[in-house]
């Protein structure tokens, strides 16, 4: 009957042991998430836009090389 019950106590001490991970597992989880929301936003702030220049079109014209 005590081997029950030490059994028992042992049990309910491992249950309580998991709930508890279980809530600071969410709160890491939770902060963790915060930090990349702000990393990502800081990130966004910082980034300059890359503007593509478009390149001045090369228009063929007639040269006169030679005189005739």
């Amino acid at each position: 009957r005590s081997r029950e019950r030490k059994q028992q106590a042992y049990i309910a001490e491992l249950e309580s042991l998991v709930t508890q991970l279980e809530e600071e597992n969410a709160h890491l989880s939770k902060e963790q998430e915060e930090a990349n929301q702000r990393r990502l936003k800081e990130l966004k702030e910082k980034v300059t836009p890359v503007i593509i220049a478009k390149t001045p079109s090369q228009d063929l014209r007639r040269t006169n090389s030679m005189e005739w």
